[in-house]
């Protein structure tokens, strides 16, 4: 299975990005999970929800959002029964118009199917929750998470749901044969997301890619450039390494995926064993597309040569 994230910035107006989409899917394992501001229409969406294997969510921007194109979204997904993800972050200075949402969004909840991924913010220097939170305002945080919980269970989702979509989905890898699952809500709120002094294994579950196609093992500032798809292959051996972490918290949920050992011996018995039971395989895999392509231009260069396109095209075919 491969999981595709697609975030920014807003990916969606990138002139290419459907086309982008009908490409990853084309392979049957393959699964995009769009961070979107849903700021498309719902032709333009309903287009994505048509698709088996794409999932949306939807981070309500409280300065600008719109609760009826919010329920529009939601009928839509609905309708491909599609269970969409709506992220609400509990901003201090817009704390009225977050309440207001959250109880539109508890009323849609008890008629259609959708997630609520209601989230608290840091402080400028992230070292804890922001300083303008009241014991009143994590008090309803609380309530209001459990509140969505009940009536989710009341009114349950019945079809698929990915586990990247749902509250629980943050995995740590600490050992060999060991994972722990928290709730990423918590995660973030008892400061659980520091793996300072940790061992993160690069490259192994996620790999990152930018839009000039520069390429690391995580989604994370201090994971190392490795090269870039447009120019190169991909180098497994240098992307899948070990770094030890000295951020005071880790951010990006995609990273997640990625192992963490606080003994450097396990992160590098991790990378031993991915390298000798799956690496060879995959270098292979690219390295007979290496060879496809620089074939693939050969033959062209050669049927360029060919003045008649009935002929081009039957010469090329005798290299299919």
């Amino acid at each position: 299975m491969y999981l595709c994230f697609r975030g920014g910035g807003e990916p969606t107006i990138h002139p290419n990005f459907t086309q982008l989409v009908e490409y990853i899917l084309k392979n049957k394992d393959a699964y995009i999970y769009l961070y979107s501001n849903g700021h498309k229409n719902k032709d333009f969406f309903s287009k994505l929800f048509s698709k088996n294997n794409f999932y949306l969510n939807f981070s309500i921007h409280l300065e600008y959002a719109n609760i009826n194109h919010i329920k529009e979204i939601i009928q839509c997904s609905n309708n491909y029964n599609k269970y969409t993800m709506f992220s609400l972050m509990l901003n201090p200075s817009l704390k009225d118009r977050c309440l207001e949402f959250y109880e539109h969004l508890l009323n849609l909840r008890k008629q259609y199917y959708f997630g609520l991924d209601l989230a608290l913010i840091y402080d400028d220097e992230g070292l804890g929750l922001d300083k303008r939170y009241t014991d009143e305002d994590i008090n309803w945080f609380y309530k209001a998470n459990k509140h969505f919980e009940e009536i989710e269970k009341y009114n349950s989702y019945k079809g698929y749901i990915p586990d990247y979509l749902q509250d629980y989905n943050t995995r740590y890898v600490f050992d060999d044969n060991e994972s722990v699952y928290i709730p990423h809500r918590i995660a973030v709120e008892k400061d659980m997301k520091n793996f300072e002094n940790f061992y993160c294994v690069q490259g192994v579950n996620t790999i990152s890619i930018n839009a000039q196609g520069y390429y690391r093992g995580t989604e994370c500032s201090i994971s190392p450039i490795i090269g870039n798809i447009y120019k190169e292959n991909l180098d497994y051996f240098k992307l899948i390494q070990y770094i030890k972490c000295s951020l005071i918290r880790c951010d990006c949920r995609v990273n997640n995926y990625a192992p963490k050992y606080l003994d450097s011996l396990k992160a590098k018995k991790c990378i031993s064993n991915y390298i000798e039971k799956i690496l060879p395989a995959s270098y292979l895999y690219n390295k007979i597309c290496s060879l496809n392509k620089n074939m693939d231009k050969i033959i062209d260069s050669l049927a360029w040569w060919i003045p008649v396109k009935k002929l081009r095209d039957n010469f090329r075919s005798k290299f299919l």
